[in-house]
């Protein structure tokens, strides 16, 4: 399987999972691949450097998510119409 396929995998298990995996690692961060958790850290740094040598898996082929309070933050985006003409 490649990393792109591991990646969306372990992305659609979180998405599947979220509501549990929040309850269960509030305010925490935990990385996830394939169908599991494979730890749990105190910051995304931490966690991005220590799951490629923890668990010999490719960096990519994870995810890391944080699981603290503010976990319903919603990425905005921003329409405008906007026209560029050439004077």
């Amino acid at each position: 399987m490649s990393t792109a396929e591991m990646f969306e995998k372990s992305f659609n298990y979180f998405n599947n999972n979220k509501a549990e995996l929040i309850m269960q690692y509030k305010g925490k961060v935990i990385a996830v691949y394939n169908n599991g958790v494979l730890g749990v850290y105190d910051s995304k740094i931490e966690a991005y450097q220590n799951v490629p040598k923890e668990h010999h898996i490719e960096a990519g082929s994870f995810i890391i998510r944080d699981c603290s309070e503010d976990h319903q933050r919603h990425v905005r985006v921003y329409h405008s119409n906007v026209h560029f003409t050439k004077d």
